[in-house]
């Protein structure tokens, strides 16, 4: 019971020092250079800082860049659930994500990735995380 309760404990740690950041601006803003190879954890918000989408990723360049922005349909799972949910059409999802998607990320060590998104998608509920 201790070790669940040391888990807890520094994930609620994590989850506040990590919801305390700031976004580094909308999606369609961030220059890639600017954005971490590392693994970590990132958090699509829209400008009211309501929580949107919560990721995880071995590199947050990548992910965010390619996928995210720059990439396809089949690439980013997001971009096919806002052609569902929202209705957009394919062409519109880059503009709409780059418009209306800020985003936060914070480095983790890629040992402790999977559980602190499932543990932040758990408490934060976001709109576009299954």
């Amino acid at each position: 019971m201790r070790k669940i309760e040391f888990i807890a404990k520094k994930y609620v740690k994590l989850s506040n020092e990590f919801l305390s950041l700031e976004a580094k601006g909308n999606l369609g803003q961030i220059n890639k250079m600017d954005i971490p190879t590392k693994p970590g954890i990132y958090l699509f918000t829209d400008k009211n800082e309501k929580i949107l989408y919560v990721g995880k990723t071995k590199n947050i360049q990548d992910r965010l860049y390619s996928k995210h922005r720059m990439g396809t349909l089949e690439s980013s799972t997001l971009k096919r659930k806002l052609v569902k949910l929202k209705g957009l059409k394919e062409e519109e999802v880059k503009k709409y994500m780059e418009s209306k998607f800020y985003v936060i990320w914070k480095i983790i060590p890629l040992a402790e990735i999977t559980s602190f998104e499932h543990f932040l998608i758990s408490v934060l509920n976001p709109e576009y995380n299954d």
